[in-house]
């Protein structure tokens, strides 16, 4: 029966009205194609542009729906077009896997199988057929209970939704500097160089451990690591959206339903330019731990594994850096000073946070105990180069966004001393109080440093326009709409999220430095701006022979020359990394050596401190230049040495290969 109906008329109009929208969409393709936006931004971009078009006349002409339009039918024909897509996705993969690259006969079939399987969602599900002219009376119970059911979950399936959107556009998006190293630091790991022995970074090691895993799995399933780590990123995103919105325990399915896709948009879209940052980590994993906290405090049960699993991921995101011990701390004198007496130390989530701290300390003294002995002195001693003043700390829009945010809640709580307590308003506040101490402690100022306390921020101030006493008694929009300045309050994160883009590197005018590469050379770029390395040697595929990021301690020993106030400690550490950048040109006989003159942290000029003549200050060294290399150009940016000869490994030092 139900292929009978297909017959009927529907279909011929619909494959009518299929071929206008077709020929827009593949055009649209073709030209971003054309416009070099790749294949999987283009071929969004053509569907998108008909989409409107197609829901309007395939509901007035195709299926001759008689019916005003509403909801319901809106955001099935959306879900509809979701699944489609993700079919034709699924097809475009597959061809890519066969070769079928930048190829128009490739989308072509990606095309086709999107029409067949839209049209079957839409004569079957999308759209009423008791509201057609020729189908009135039939039985169609089990469509409208798949409807009814998608729109009953509707705080699930939306975010859900909106989830696979954001990976279909992003899952390629450029990942910064940090990331870059991250992955770069990961397979070198895997290929049995020892991290903080011979790889020298300075944060704690769980960020890269979760990168060696990530690139050893991205290996055996022969995709990119990147774009692995941007898959799992936004799916815990969606974990973390979900489990807050559940746990706050908001009054009806639209309410939880706009809370979670805020929570999306501040967590994915919001840091976008900083994707994959562990202060986004961070927020990820706490943001369902406040929720979680907040319902204790209103002493309503939670199952047991979602407290441990949100125990586990707010560990996680804890660890990122020492500094966020702050919020859970905060967090639970909070709730031992509301319950008092009934308060309990001992629950799924601070065990399971508990446990994984105790694992992650004893982690790191049995596998990475140089960390401890060589990094941790390093950074005390020279890392306050990079700090930079309070003013300069403050001159952020997201410390603006906090300000505003806070003395909008203070000024509400201050007027109306007797209004009904929101514990998940109190802990929100209370994290981002803590995540802005962590912020200032780190004494940098860097724009992903305020993304825990922006988005714990702005979900406050989302909750409180949600029940604020102008508020009650009026539908969503309604909430919204009679506050529009802390309505624009709670998504200016993401506004400001938008206006950053995704991550482009700044630095720009290097590209004349670097044409001279080709893949597979050998290089290193000496410099305290990693700016200048990273993502720049992987994407142009050369071999990173430097141990280090980055030489960002020699800004510390440069600032204390220049004024005199050397130290005999900043003297062994100048040493120390002369010492490895010789080892290191040894062991890898770089082709090219940059050595960047000009661009030290914070306007240190080259008259005050040249970095060629700091590291010729190590005899090894010159004599390498000397005898190995030919200066080839030096502008007040670089001096750039080209290899003449191949330098010869030292005895007695351990090599590693580049992986």
């Amino acid at each position: 029966m139900a292929l009978q109906s297909i017959k009927e008329g529907s279909a011929a109009r619909f494959a009518l009205t299929g071929l206008y929208n077709t020929a827009v969409g593949y055009s649209v393709i073709l030209v971003g194609l054309w416009l070099g936006l790749g294949d999987f931004r283009a071929n969004f971009l053509g569907y998108v542009v008909g989409l409107v078009f197609s829901y309007f006349v395939n509901r007035s002409w195709s299926f001759r729906v008689q019916s005003k339009p509403n909801i319901r039918e809106a955001s099935s024909f959306l879900g509809a077009f979701v699944v489609s897509y993700l079919v034709n996705i699924i097809v475009l993969v597959m061809g890519r896997e066969m070769g079928l690259l930048q190829s128009p006969i490739l989308h072509l079939g990606a095309m086709t199988a999107y029409t067949i399987t839209f049209y079957l969602l839409s004569h079957f599900v999308v759209f009423r057929a008791t509201d057609r002219p020729d189908k009135k009376g039939r039985n169609f119970g089990p469509r409208r209970g798949v409807a009814a059911s998608l729109s009953k979950h509707r705080a699930i399936v939306a975010p859900i939704a909106c989830v696979l959107i954001f990976l279909a556009i992003f899952i390629d998006t450029p990942l910064t500097h940090d990331v870059s190293w991250q992955f770069w630091l990961a397979r070198q790991m895997n290929g049995g160089t020892p991290l903080y022995g011979h790889l020298m970074e300075i944060n704690p090691p769980l960020w890269f451990w979760m990168a060696a895993g990530i690139d050893f799995v991205a290996k055996h399933l022969n995709i990119g690591p990147l774009n692995l780590y941007i898959l799992l990123v936004t799916m815990w995103a969606l974990f973390a959206a979900i489990a807050f919105t559940r746990l706050a325990a908001l009054a009806d399915d639209n309410m939880s339903m706009a809370v979670s896709l805020l929570v999306l948009g501040l967590l994915l879209v919001a840091p976008m330019y900083d994707f994959g940052q562990r202060e986004q980590l961070t927020a990820i994993g706490v943001i369902p731990y406040i929720a979680l906290i907040a319902r204790r405090q209103r002493q309503q049960p939670v199952a047991w594994y979602l407290a441990v699993g949100i125990g586990i991921g707010a560990a996680a995101g804890i660890a990122m850096k020492h500094y966020f011990i702050l919020v859970p701390i905060a967090l639970e004198l909070w709730l031992l000073f509301e319950i008092r007496r009934t308060w309990r130390p001992i629950r799924w989530e601070t065990a399971a946070l508990g446990l994984c701290a105790v694992l992650y300390g004893g982690a790191i003294l049995i596998y990475t105990p140089e960390f401890f002995t060589n990094i941790v002195p390093l950074v005390a001693a020279a890392y306050h180069g990079y700090e930079r003043s309070f003013f300069l700390q403050i001159l952020r829009s997201e410390v603006l966004i906090w300000i505003c945010c806070l003395a909008w809640i203070g000024c509400s709580w201050w007027r109306r001393p007797d209004a009904p307590s929101l514990p998940l308003l109190r802990a929100l506040v209370i994290a981002s109080l803590g995540f802005m101490v962590a912020y200032f402690a780190q004494q940098k100022g860097w724009q992903y440093h305020a993304i825990p306390a922006t988005v714990c921020i702005s979900l406050a101030m989302v909750i409180h326009i949600l029940h604020a006493p102008v508020a009650l008694g009026k539908g969503l929009l309604q909430k919204f709409a009679v506050q529009p300045l802390p309505t624009a309050l709670a998504i200016s994160y993401i506004l400001v999220g938008l206006t950053h883009g995704t991550y482009e590197n700044q630095r720009g005018g290097l590209e004349k430095y670097y044409s001279r590469w080709s893949p597979g050379d050998s290089v290193m770029i000496v410099t305290g701006d990693p700016r200048l390395v990273f993502p720049h040697v992987e994407k142009q595929k050369v071999q990173w022979t430097s141990r280090h990021f980055a030489h960002w301690m020699i800004s510390a020993i440069a600032k204390a020359e220049n004024s005199g106030k050397s130290s005999a400690e900043l003297e062994v550490i100048g040493q120390q990394i002369r010492s490895q950048m010789v080892e290191d040109i040894s062991c890898h006989s770089p082709k090219y050596i940059y050595v960047n003159v000009r661009q030290l942290p914070y306007g240190i000029s080259p008259l005050q401190f040249r970095m060629t003549d700091f590291f010729k200050r190590d005899a090894r060294f010159t004599a390498i230049l000397e005898n190995h290399y030919a200066l080839t150009d030096s502008d007040r940016n670089f001096d750039i040495f080209e290899a003449k000869s191949k330098v010869n490994s030292i005895p007695g030092i351990a090599c590693y290969p580049i992986w």
